[in-house]
């Protein structure tokens, strides 16, 4: 989200046909405005205003929380990140769970310096929920995902038991916290980027950017109570395939998962793949 007039990113408006783009705000990184929107979306509140976070800036540079009108006036910040305190750097999305609370995950901070889980509140009150220890991983990419069971899901992006991320879930409280996970044995998958996982039924499909059979990633799947972890794709850097998954899955009305990888491709600059979670098979769409 960087503009050609100001490097430190903008908030902006667009129709779906890509005419009418309006810049509504244009962050600045001074008077601890914020900066550097990474990929950060933005969500409507119950008052009308859209919310969303910096990944830097504020008054310690670690990120904001803030609000503004869709008519790009009355943008309020709500909340500066205290590294220590809160944790720094969110790099994921906002999740807006069930309970009506927003929930993210920094990449790092908190009490041991590994990244937190804290829960927003509209009214730009937060909640610290976790402080995330070396085993437990760290220096999340990734945003929270809501499974059924009602825990939030995540992933971290290193550290851990094999130093390549974690897979945990948490209750919205904060009271019950378990990794599922740990990546980086047996070619079983490493380092999960922005690879947000999906649910069918009570299984969770999820990639790693890394490891695996070739090293250039996977895709696995395990029941959301931990059990029955499975590496059930490959990600092979030869005959155009996809490898190196850097996007979160989604799934489709279709009963497909679909996601885009960073490399392969008959071009070699990444695809948009669809994974059939019946026959684990993978079909693409290529790069240009």
């Amino acid at each position: 989200n960087r503009s050609a007039s100001n490097t430190n990113g903008n908030i902006f408006t667009m129709s779906t046909s890509g005419s009418n783009y309006t810049i509504m705000k244009e962050f600045k990184y001074v008077n601890s405005d914020g900066d550097d929107p990474f990929g950060n979306n933005m969500l409507l509140g119950p008052d009308g205003f859209l919310y969303g976070i910096t990944s830097e800036g504020g008054y310690d540079g670690y990120g904001n929380f803030f609000k503004i009108k869709p008519d790009g006036s009355g943008y309020k910040i709500l909340k500066e990140l205290q590294y220590y305190v809160d944790g720094g750097y969110i790099y994921g999305k906002l999740l807006k769970a069930s309970d009506g609370f927003l929930y993210a995950i920094t990449y790092e901070g908190g009490e041991y310096d590994y990244g937190t889980i804290i829960r927003f509140g509209w009214d730009g009150k937060t909640t610290k929920l976790h402080d995330f220890t070396q085993e437990e991983g760290g220096y999340t990419y990734a945003s929270l995902v809501e499974g059924p069971d009602g825990y939030l899901y995540g992933t971290t992006y290193e550290e851990g038991l094999h130093g390549e991320g974690t897979l945990f879930k948490i209750t919205k409280d904060g009271s019950d916290f378990k990794v599922l996970h740990q990546f980086g044995k047996d070619n079983d998958g490493g380092y999960p980027y922005f690879n947000d996982p999906v649910f069918i039924g009570n299984k969770l499909y999820g990639m790693t950017y890394s490891g695996g059979y070739d090293g250039n990633g996977t895709i696995y799947r395990i029941n959301t109570n931990g059990s029955g972890y499975e590496k059930i794709y490959d990600f092979i850097s030869s005959d155009n395939n996809p490898y190196y998954p850097y996007s979160p899955l989604y799934k489709g009305s279709d009963n497909f998962i679909y996601g885009t990888s960073n490399s392969g491709g008959y071009n070699g600059d990444g695809t948009i793949f669809r994974f059939n979670p019946a026959d684990l098979t993978v079909n693409t769409a290529t790069g240009t």
